[in-house]
This record gives structure tokens, C-alpha cells and sequence, in this order.
């Protein structure tokens, strides 16, 4: 099964800890809470004919239950390509959950059956959450 979500996360962080490793290489750590916005799922299940769009789906958070929300990261500076220049290596353990019981709507193609209306979102996903999740690499210019 393929599952593509977009979000737009708002994060909040109560304790940062920051270190510099070296001169050009420093370490975060923070604890914090997340604000997920709607958005939507994607679906993809070729053994069941199942190709469904979501849209509209509310996420809440479980960000003080345990484990906490929290997250690290290292970000090395690229002087040699420009000093304003970062590479970042991060770990996110955001907890986000949506409800079963919201009213969706669907778009595609359901076992082979098109669909285009507005559903329960229980109905096909009874289960939908997502949280850790790893940014291999992210690039960053400060200007």
C-alpha cells in the first residue's frame, strides 16, 4: 500500500538544547508540540483496485503522551560552498492521528468503482496516523 500524506505543521518548542561540536558542526535537541493543519491521504492499493484521494482530513496530536514529542538534530556548515550554507540531519518523532468519525471527501477509484463524494473517513481508513520520521538531508541557505 502507498500512502502520501502533505501537512503544514506548526512547531512549538519548549526546550531547546543546542551545542556546538565543532566549529562548524552543532547538535539540537528539543521537546515541543505540534499543531498539524488538514490535509490530505493518498491511497494506492493495486490488489484492490483502490487508487483514493482524501481531502479535508483534520490531524490532532498526541504530543505530551508518552513518549513525548521531540526531536534532534545535526547541522554541519558548508563554508567551502558558501559560509551561509548548512547541511541537516534530523530526527521527528511527531505523533499526529486523525479521526475515524470525520466526513471526507473521496476522489478515485474504489475496487474498481469510481468515487467522487463526500464520505465517512472510517468507512475505507479506520486507522490513520503517522509519526517518526527521519530527514536524511536537508540543504539550507541562511541570507
Amino acid at each position: 500500500m502507498l500512502v502520501s500524506v502533505k501537512t503544514i505543521k506548526i512547531l512549538i518548542s519548549l526546550f531547546v538544547f543546542s551545542v556546538c561540536i565543532a566549529q562548524d558542526l552543532t547538535f539540537f535537541a528539543y521537546l515541543g508540540k505540534n499543531l498539524p493543519a488538514s490535509t490530505y491521504l493518498k491511497i494506492s492499493q493495486d490488489i484492490n483496485q483502490t487508487f483514493l484521494r482524501f481531502d479535508g482530513i483534520k490531524l490532532s496530536d498526541k504530543s505530551f503522551e508518552f513518549p513525548l514529542y521531540y526531536g534532534f538534530k545535526i547541522s554541519y556548515r558548508l563554508k567551502f560552498v558558501n559560509p551561509r550554507t548548512f547541511v541537516e540531519l534530523e530526527f521527528i518523532h511527531s505523533k499526529v492521528y486523525s479521526n475515524p468519525e470525520q466526513i471526507v471527501r473521496a476522489v478515485g477509484i474504489y475496487r474498481n468503482a469510481l468515487v467522487d463524494s463526500v464520505i465517512r473517513f472510517g468507512d475505507i481508513v479506520q486507522n490513520f496516523f503517522y509519526f517518526p520520521w527521519f530527514k536524511l538531508c536537508d540543504f539550507k541557505l541562511w541570507l
